[in-house]
C-alpha cells in the first residue's frame, strides 16, 4: 500500500444542513403561530351597579358594618389563637440555635 497518498475525507455539505436549519426553523415557527390561541381584544370587567349593594337605612348600613367587622375579629381571634399555640416550636428552635 502507498502510505504517502492522503487520507481520504469526507466533505461535509455546509449549505445543505444551514438550510435544513433554516427549513426546520421556519416550520416550527408556523406550527407555533397556529397553535397559539389568539386573544383578540383584552379582557375587560364588566361594571357593577353599586346602587343595588346599598342599605336602604342607615341603621341596616350600621348593622352590616357591625356584621362585618364581627367576622374580621373572630377570623383575627383565631389566627392569633394558632399562632399562639405555635410558639414554642419557635422557642425550641431559639434554645437549639443559641
Amino acid at each position: 500500500k502507498n502510505q504517502d497518498a492522503p487520507a481520504k475525507t469526507a466533505k461535509i455539505r455546509q449549505l445543505s444542513v444551514t438550510l435544513l436549519r433554516i427549513a426546520a426553523m421556519l416550520v416550527l415557527l408556523v406550527s407555533l403561530y397556529f397553535l397559539m390561541p389568539k386573544q383578540e381584544a383584552p379582557l375587560t370587567a364588566d361594571e357593577f351597579d353599586w346602587s343595588s349593594a346599598e342599605p336602604d337605612s342607615e341603621e341596616e348600613a350600621f348593622e352590616q358594618t357591625k356584621a362585618a367587622l364581627q367576622l374580621l375579629a373572630s377570623k383575627l381571634n383565631g389566627s392569633a389563637k394558632t399562632a399562639s399555640s405555635q410558639l414554642h416550636k419557635v422557642e425550641k428552635l431559639n434554645d437549639i440555635f443559641k
